[in-house]
């Protein structure tokens, strides 16, 4: 069971500077939050690109924050990247 706690810790560490890629990709000003602006750059053919990023933003102040963008992409809300 201790081996199995270990590995998956280990596991969740190293997705994390993978999907921080992501989110540098997403700001694209590097202000730490992102527009729907950018979003809709980062998605160019996305149809429905402002119901998602509507979605995304729980706190609906406009922006998404890193801890928005985080759970939208553990929700699989956001498609892969073009």
């Amino acid at each position: 069971m201790k081996k199995l706690l270990i590995l998956t810790g280990t596991l969740v560490a190293l997705s994390v500077p993978a999907m921080a890629k992501d989110i540098t990709v997403l700001d694209a000003n590097g202000d730490g939050s992102v527009t729907l602006e950018e979003f809709s750059a980062a998605y160019p053919s996305l149809e429905n690109v402002e119901q998602v990023f509507t979605t995304a933003d729980t706190d609906t102040d406009g922006i998404l924050s890193q801890e928005e963008i985080v759970a939208a992409y553990e929700a699989h809300l956001f498609p892969e990247m073009e």
